[in-house]
């Protein structure tokens, strides 16, 4: 696609200029820009298995990332091979 095809395109488009909308529209493409990286360090306390998976569970729910189940479970896994 050449650039005049790119303008000819963009001239068909309705030009948005209501603020809510394009808040919605920055902010829905904002959030696949964010990201974080980071280490938790828990003692190792093979009981306390189950406070640790919900810790970890907890902060993606905060940060707008709930675990789909079978990542729950291999979280679980990961855990309980590093406890054992």
């Amino acid at each position: 696609m050449n650039q005049e095809q790119t303008l000819f395109i963009s001239d068909q488009l309705p030009l948005v200029t209501s603020p809510a909308i394009l808040k919605k529209a920055v902010i829905y493409k904002l959030d696949s820009y964010i990201s974080g990286g980071g280490e938790l360090a828990f003692p190792c306390l093979p009981g306390m298995l189950e406070h640790y998976i919900n810790i970890v569970e907890s902060l993606f729910s905060h940060l707008g990332r709930p675990m789909p189940k079978e990542r729950q479970l291999q979280l679980r896994q990961m855990i309980e091979r590093k406890l054992a």
